[in-house]
């Protein structure tokens, strides 16, 4: 029944949505969508992923895949009006288990018609298809900004990613933003049910967006607070809270003809005990913890792209707490809308 429903609301956005592209689509903060017939998309994409030493649970060295387009799919994005889009994809051989929708209508609503200086209020809600709270300016600005990049593992190289969160989060994001800098609020739940949760989880992110000398930069702490009493299967009626923080810095400029882009993070999570569980670091009974930082350079422009990273990881485990990894990548635009990536990764700790 939730699948005809679903299905019936897919159709009937499709007819209200007349503008459509057959393509990847992205929205950057005013829901513009620009044409991006000619860029790289994943579907078509090409991956090499290998991996040595041991990453927790797997042991062996030299473990790796080489994986070829598996799925067919058919994405359609539109544009609602100025500040809303849509996003739908439909998946005509999904793996086992998996959902065959996947729809997200990304919207920046303007509060208030003042500017003062280039400054507004939005408000951006975000539905339970995405990676964490983290997402929902990312749904509307990065989206196809992430899927460039050399390194896609975004686990291995991103402190925040590697925190994680459970279940799929929606709620909504206020908004403050200014040329110089933005803040995010965004209230939020770990998963969606039919069920109340009781929630005062908070997520909390301040930014600054500097340009010195010529190097654009990008300066970022991000909290996560509040607490929760689940009820359902996968959060029984036990109260969670949310306690952690992460810094990321990252800078954009270029040496000569070649953009080059670094990025630092850094992320924390208070461990659990039998009185305190930490949604963002359930199974750890001390801090979840990492750092990392990634270099990337443009070879040849919109083609080739190399990068390195290291992350350093703590799973907060009391064995096997070390959890770090070398990554290197590289990603080619091939003709035709095609992705070459390689990501290569090595474990130790």
């Amino acid at each position: 029944m939730k699948k005809n429903l679903f299905l019936f609301l897919s159709v009937l956005l499709l007819l209200i949505f007349i503008t459509a592209h057959s393509s990847q689509a992205s929205y950057n903060v005013d829901g513009e969508m620009p044409d991006i017939s000619e860029d790289p998309v994943d579907l078509s994409g090409i991956e090499m992923n290998f991996q040595n030493g041991r990453d927790n649970a797997i042991d062996g060295l030299k473990l790796g895949g080489l994986y070829f387009p598996n799925q067919g799919a058919f994405l359609v994005g539109a544009s609602g009006n100025s500040n809303s889009g849509m996003f739908l994809e439909f998946k005509l051989l999904a793996p086992l288990g998996a959902e065959s929708f996947s729809l997200k209508l990304p919207a920046s609503y303007m509060i208030s018609d003042i500017t003062v200086s280039g400054s507004r209020e939005t408000l951006t809600p975000f539905p339970r298809d995405v990676e964490s709270a983290t997402s929902a300016r990312d749904l509307i600005e990065h989206e196809t900004f992430l899927s460039r990049r050399a390194i896609k593992n975004k686990t291995n190289i991103s402190a925040q990613k590697y925190l994680g969160v459970v279940g799929d989060p929606f709620g909504i994001t206020l908004s403050y933003e200014h040329p110089l800098y933005h803040v995010d609020y965004t209230v939020w739940a770990p998963e969606y049910n039919e069920r109340t949760f009781e929630t005062e989880l908070n997520y909390l992110k301040g930014v600054l967006t500097p340009t010195i000398n010529g190097i654009d930069l990008e300066l970022a702490i991000q909290w996560w607070g509040g607490k929760m009493s689940g009820k359902s299967a996968k959060f029984p009626n036990t109260t969670f809270a949310a306690e952690a923080l992460g810094f990321d810095v990252r800078a954009n400029s270029a040496i000569g003809s070649h953009p080059v882009a670094v990025r630092m993070t850094y992320a924390t999570a208070k461990g659990s005990d039998s009185t305190f569980k930490n949604i963002l670091n359930l199974e750890g009974t001390s801090a979840r913890e990492a750092y990392s930082i990634e270099g990337e350079i443009g070879i040849i422009e919109d083609r080739l792209n190399l990068a390195l990273g290291f992350r350093g990881g703590k799973t907060g485990d009391e064995t096997n707490n070390v959890d770090n990894a070398v990554i290197l990548g590289a990603v080619y635009a091939l003709p035709n809308a095609v992705q070459l990536r390689v990501n290569h990764i090595i474990y130790s700790g």
